[in-house]
């Protein structure tokens, strides 16, 4: 029996793998409730491949959980500072209910699943905000995100065993066989954890594990994104956010990103001529592939095809809502479709152009598409200013800009896993926290693994 093309013995054996990393966590931070949260959260992957039952029943957990912490944990002074974010938030969550309820008739069950996925995190942020405050409990909840990155990379190589090779499902524990754009955002959420505790230098053997552990978990997901966008922002946070400009630190910038490349076009079958892993340099082909993949194939004019691929599907839904948008109703473009219509479509819409507005199949939607698609112009420009203001809770403005780049791109070019996914999510606002701790707002590095071994604990 084949479950998305993989045997059940090995989907099973993997399951059990990622069991005992779940239950050694627990039983490490048994007595930490926020931690427990977190590490559940990053091992939803787990539950989804018991069944929808099993993951409905997950998912109510999360979010008694999630309810439950605040209450648990009242900081008044956090509570305080989110309340713009919350607000934002709840503009947008009591916005897109309303709609879907009264007018579009969704599913009550349908309408809140997709809301827990944004009000998990937001509640959890201003717990994070206060452990982030102080020194030994940053460093404790940094240590648990360092911990669960590596089981990460080291699940990616029990996958290798065991699958054989790269498979686009069973990125860590994260995700299950369903769903893999957690294997190009984790990798580069993970650059960023590393860009908070390192400062950007690559001086030791573990500094070389996470940066090839990374790139592996993007490699194993079979993503080819990972190779452009690791490079690009491998070397923003390197220039831009260490803030330290000499030789030392630019020249293995510099040697990398052409590396880093390199390995990139040789290692994705997709990306070379002969479509195999270690296949020859060819730039030009893996141009020309990733432009046809992300904006359609030329026709004999010159012009690309229309709707096709993610850059082509944002075209042409931008021009249906904010401009011409003949074939929807004025009220239809400020509404949307529904949440049923893009997270809830039939099997056989998949590749039908009528319904997704002309778009050549739903894989090419994006987040922008997908929520301008259900959510319309309104609930889009909600949801994006929700985005900007939680960027706003980093001190250091490079960070603000860089960290604030991630979610957009994602968001707007890719499939907005980041926001998508509650565990990731976390992670996010995890990171624009710490780097509070980290940087300072003048953009000054302050090691805490350092204060919190060589000053707390003497």
């Amino acid at each position: 029996m084949l479950i998305r093309g993989l045997s059940a013995s090995t989907l099973l054996i993997y399951n059990i793998a990622v069991l005992i990393t779940l239950i050694f966590l627990l039983r490490r931070y048994k007595s930490n409730q926020i931690a427990i949260f977190i590490i559940i959260l990053f091992w939803g992957g787990l539950f989804a491949d018991m069944g929808k039952m099993v993951q409905n029943i997950y998912k109510i957990a999360v979010v008694i959980f999630a309810i439950h912490l605040p209450y648990k944990y009242y900081f008044k002074n956090e509570i305080k500072a989110v309340r713009p974010l919350w607000i934002a938030l709840g503009a947008f969550v009591v916005f897109v209910v309303c709609v879907n309820l009264i007018v579009h008739r969704e599913s009550p069950l349908l309408v809140f699943s997709q809301m827990y996925k944004y009000v998990v995190p937001a509640a959890l942020f201003p717990i994070l905000l206060h452990v982030c405050k102080h020194t030994i409990n940053a460093y404790r909840l940094n240590r648990l995100f360092g911990e669960i990155l590596v089981i990460q990379i080291a699940l990616n190589v029990v996958k290798l065993v065991f699958v054989g090779g790269w498979y686009e499902g069973l990125v860590g524990s994260i995700t299950g066989v369903a769903g893999g754009g957690a294997g190009t955002t984790l990798p580069l959420l993970g650059l960023c954890w590393f860009a908070l505790n390192t400062n950007m230098n690559i001086n030791n053997k573990k500094s070389i594990f996470f940066l090839i552990g990374f790139l592996f978990i993007g490699w194993m997901a079979g993503k080819r994104a990972v190779w452009l966008l690791f490079p690009i922002l491998f070397f923003l946070l390197g220039i831009f956010v260490s803030k330290t400009i000499s030789m030392k630190r630019i020249l293995p910038l510099l040697l990398l990103l052409p590396l880093f490349l390199y390995l990139g076009l040789r290692f994705s079958p997709t990306l070379n001529p002969e479509k195999k892993i270690w296949g020859s340099f060819d730039p030009v082909y893996a141009w020309n592939y990733t432009m046809e993949y992300s904006a359609g194939k030329k026709d004999v004019t010159g012009d690309r095809e229309v709707g096709a691929g993610r850059i082509g599907a944002n075209t042409l839904l931008f021009q249906t809502f904010f401009y011409s948008g003949d074939n929807l109703s004025t009220f239809s473009r400020l509404i949307g479709l529904g949440i049923g219509h893009v997270f809830a479509p039939n099997y056989e819409d998949y590749s039908n152009r009528d319904y997704y507005l002309g778009i050549s199949t739903r894989g090419a939607l994006t987040g922008f598409g997908m929520f301008l698609m259900a959510f319309g112009a309104v609930g889009l420009i909600l949801f994006i200013l929700y985005l900007l203001r939680l960027t706003h809770y980093a001190n250091s403005r490079n960070i603000r800009y860089i960290f604030g780049g991630v979610i957009l791109f994602d968001f707007v070019f890719y499939n907005s896993t980041i926001v998508q996914d509650p565990a990731l999510m976390v992670f996010m606002m995890f990171l624009i926290a710490y780097s509070n701790k980290t940087y300072n707002k003048y953009g000054e590095f302050r090691d805490i693994t350092y204060l919190y071994k060589h000053l707390i604990c003497k």
